[in-house]
């Protein structure tokens, strides 16, 4: 009989497993907001205990780290929620969608440090989901402290699944007890009556999938590309901020992680640049520098391949929140901040020679060839630029929208 719960036991680890993984996939390749990938890490807990569902958390990681490295340092998040789940099971606390509700509470809390703190770490802090990024985005625009809006942002994403996840469990549970008071089944059947309800979770994932390869008819974005580079691939990050090619062919990616170098063939992440790690923008002058401008390091100036110099709120820029750069045909560089617009000159080093104060958080900035520059500010308002001046700006009206970037034609 013992040997008869071992193997029902691993059987139902390996669709938790299973189901993790296929929560995984489901939440990056459809974009939601929420990660789906601890499912069965929840089930595994209830069923077999917290160290069970802890060690089906640790093992989803492990795997799907073999295809992108990044999964693996989240497993400690997945081993967290087995373990709050498997004790709150045993204090009965999924009797009621009450108590429930409370569980969801602790384990998204619990999830959400846990994540931002390996985010700070490896991914300067954003969460690696559009959803979750742009919460993060939204609230340093409004100056919120850069450790609690990545906090929010992760626990906006955790709390949506963590809910969703548990009260399913909750929802799966009830279901369990009418099942097994109408059919008067043994209690033995407690891990059947849940194995029978992973395979029901199952087809859910496959169905919507099946639907949308039968659906031949429709063309969409993934018909056109031959080639999509993320973590499984060379660029962990999963999320380019910016792309630019140098004159020496090479290909500079920044992220959220940090700085790639793409030769054609292999992604080379620059972690010896001590000052870039979590870039926002990236920009080469007509000299072959790259410019980089990351979201809490100021600016780098780069030749080669070695930073030359540095420039951050310490030696007189407005914000370290660097998100834009260009170079005037004047000689004068403008860096877009989340504060003030700023000029720069290289002559005797790199040095601050104006400031636009009325000109705020820039994320799009442009130059034509005689000496005006273009800017865009976050509230969608149009700047043209000249000798460090502002000599014209404009606003649509509300039914026509707001300006969210800006360029010149060839014809100025």
């Amino acid at each position: 009989m013992k040997g008869k719960n071992l193997i029902s036991a691993a059987l139902l680890t390996l669709l938790c497993i299973l189901l993790n993984l296929l929560g995984k996939w489901a939440g990056v390749n459809w974009g939601l907001p929420m990660w789906l990938d601890c499912f069965g890490t929840a089930i595994s807990a209830y069923v077999l205990g917290p160290f069970s569902g802890a060690a089906a958390g640790l093992a989803s990681n492990a795997i799907s780290g073999m295809f992108n490295h990044v999964s693996q340092i989240y497993c400690l998040t997945n081993v967290a929620i087995g373990l709050i789940v498997g004790f709150a099971a045993r204090k009965k606390r999924f009797d009621t969608l009450f108590s429930t509700m409370g569980v969801c509470t602790a384990a998204a809390l619990a999830a959400a440090v846990v994540s931002t703190v390996l985010n700070l770490f490896f991914t300067g802090g954003m969460t690696g989901n559009r959803w979750g990024d742009g919460v993060i985005l939204l609230l340093e625009e409004e100056h919120i402290p850069r450790v609690l809006s990545c906090f929010l942002g992760q626990f906006y994403l955790d709390f949506l699944d963590k809910v969703l996840t548990l009260v399913l469990l909750f929802c799966g549970i009830r279901l369990r007890r009418k099942l097994l008071g109408a059919l008067r089944s043994p209690s033995g059947a407690k891990n059947t009556a849940l194995a029978l309800a992973l395979v029901l979770l199952l087809g859910t994932f496959w169905l919507p999938g099946s639907a949308r390869a039968a659906d031949s008819g429709r063309m969409d974005f993934y018909s056109y590309v031959q080639t999509i580079y993320n973590g499984e691939n060379g660029l962990p990050s999963g999320e380019a901020t910016d792309i630019v090619q140098t004159r020496d062919g090479l290909l500079w990616v920044g992220t959220y992680a940090g700085l790639y170098r793409y030769d054609g063939s292999t992604f080379t992440p620059m972690t010896d640049l001590a000052s870039i790690k979590n870039v926002k923008c990236l920009y080469e002058d007509e000299e072959g520098r790259l410019w980089v401008g990351t979201n809490d390091k100021g600016l780098s100036v780069c030749i080669g391949q070695t930073v030359s110099n540095v420039l951050d709120m310490k030696s007189g820029l407005s914000s370290d929140s660097v998100r834009s750069v260009v170079r005037s045909s004047d000689g004068f560089y403008y860096v877009g901040t989340t504060d003030t617009t700023q000029i720069l000159s290289l002559e005797d080093g790199l040095q601050i020679v104006g400031t636009l104060p009325e000109v705020t958080y820039v994320p799009s900035l442009a130059a034509d060839s005689q000496g005006n520059v273009a800017a865009v500010d976050a509230q969608g308002k149009l700047f043209l630029l000249r000798a460090g001046q502002v000599v014209f700006s404009r606003t649509l009206e509300p039914e026509a929208g707001i300006y969210t970037c800006c360029m010149f034609d060839r014809s100025g």
